[in-house]
């Protein structure tokens, strides 16, 4: 008997469009056209696994804290970039920044109030820049050595004080978005290991008994937490948390504070570090001590980490209440190529670690003041090479050949720079990707000695 060829239910002539599709044999055109389609949607497919599997469905935030931009730049400063004048936020946009971190302070007479933090708001939003907003529950840009209550609620007990910081945080949040300001992400607080707005430990308390904070003041901080983030959800149901604390190097202390907080009632979405290892005292010298202590924290705490502030000198020496934060990195000497590279290799280990989700670099545009040295561009407003760190981050160790072979065409013939430099290629030809970028850029310092 003459079997019948099997054919799927519904397929005859016009019945199926997309079985007609592939199998008509009179349309090798359609057929091709059908299998393009087929594999282009698989590569998206696939991209967006990888990106899940790398980051998870966040954006990884490439951020800048520029406060001081507004106030610069209606007294006149200006900012540019390859010998072009641009506004400094057209600039960090280009260069791959995509969020800025925004300070708002009770009082509303100066910088920070929340009449200018949403005139810094509204520049961000015209760079198409998001935005994350820090409140300080102050009067004045709190840190881990001061946490001062606003003065209109200095006299109030925790619980009233809790009540106020609630109504406020609400009212701010529905200002911002009256002026079509949107955000979903806040600070709560800015280094806020032993306190917020006036509950705080002073210098005087036992700064490494968990026990003792969380009694007297990590309960009661949570308090004032909670209060915040409940107005600001009834402003904004979608809000997200960061959680900002100073000291990296004492995880087991962040670890405590975080799970204290938990247990009363606040809701942690990140928790953010603040990172200046120039900083006298806070580091060993070493990068990957950083990289090891931010692990560690995201894994005990079960938050993934966004790092708040961090910065890096390009200049040995320098005046100001900063002039002690000049201890060099291992690598990363306090020189402009060093800043670049410090910064590079920084958002490239954040980038690449599943459970941080982003990093904002302290007041890049800065240049006039006391930060000068930390600031991504020069005195008269020039960008440094800094700035292309974040553009180059995703692949340091091209960006490293490329920067030694464009010293080397700056100076005149060097056979040891030379010689580095092909061995850098050399190296990375065989995948050896650490060794090729060191290798690139001492072929760069060596050009640069030469200059």
């Amino acid at each position: 008997m003459k079997m019948k060829a099997n054919t799927p239910k519904g397929s005859g002539k016009g019945t199926d469009p997309i079985y007609d599709f592939v199998r008509n044999k009179d349309s090798p055109r359609k057929r091709i056209f059908y299998i393009l389609v087929c594999s282009l949607l698989i590569l998206c497919i696939a991209a967006a696994v990888l990106s899940i599997i790398l980051h998870g469905k966040e954006k990884f935030i490439l951020g800048a804290d520029t406060g001081y931009e507004y106030f610069m730049t209606n007294n006149g400063l200006k900012w540019s970039r390859d010998g072009a004048e641009s506004a400094v936020l057209r600039i960090l946009k280009k260069s791959g920044i995509n969020t800025v971190r925004i300070g708002v302070c009770v009082q509303d007479d100066d910088i920070g109030g929340r009449n200018y933090a949403s005139q810094v708001a509204l520049r961000a939003k015209e760079n198409s820049l998001d935005a994350c907003f820090v409140f300080f529950l102050s009067d004045e840009e709190t840190s881990i050595n001061n946490q001062k209550s606003p003065l209109i609620w200095d006299s109030l007990p925790v619980a009233e004080k809790a009540d106020a910081v609630k109504e406020y945080s609400e009212a701010t949040v529905r200002y911002f978005k009256t002026l079509g300001i949107k955000t979903h992400l806040f600070e709560i607080g800015n280094e806020i290991d032993f306190g917020i707005c006036g509950v705080f430990a002073g210098h005087e308390a036992p700064q490494n008994d968990t026990q003792w904070l969380s009694e007297n003041i990590w309960v009661s901080e949570a308090k004032i937490l909670k209060a915040c983030q409940e107005g600001i959800l009834k402003a904004d149901a979608k809000a997200e948390f960061v959680i900002h604390l100073a000291s990296w190097t004492m995880t087991e202390r962040c670890a405590a504070f975080i799970k204290t907080i938990l247990e009363n009632g606040v809701r942690v979405d990140y928790t953010g570090l603040t990172y200046f290892p120039s900083s006298s005292g806070v580091s060993d010298g070493v990068l990957a001590t950083f990289e090891e202590r931010a692990n560690n924290l995201s894994v005990s705490s079960g938050k993934p980490v966004i790092i708040s502030e961090t910065a890096y000198p390009c200049k040995d020496s320098f005046p100001g209440i900063y002039h002690e934060w000049k201890s060099a990195l291992l690598n990363y000497p306090l020189t402009e190529n060093g800043q670049r590279n410090f910064l590079s290799d920084l958002l490239n280990f954040c980038y690449r670690h599943k459970n941080i989700k982003g990093v904002f670099y302290k007041n890049p545009e800065w240049y006039n003041g006391e930060w000068w040295a930390f600031a991504l561009f020069s005195e008269d407003g020039s960008a440094r090479e800094s700035v292309d760190a974040f553009s180059i981050f995703k692949d340091p160790e091209l960006a490293a050949i490329d920067y030694a072979e464009k010293a080397l065409n700056e100076t005149e013939s060097n056979r040891i720079s030379k010689q580095l430099l092909q061995e850098a290629k050399n190296e990375l030809r065989e995948g050896n990707i650490e060794k090729a970028k060191f290798l690139a850029r001492s072929a760069e310092a060596e050009a640069e000695a030469r200059k």
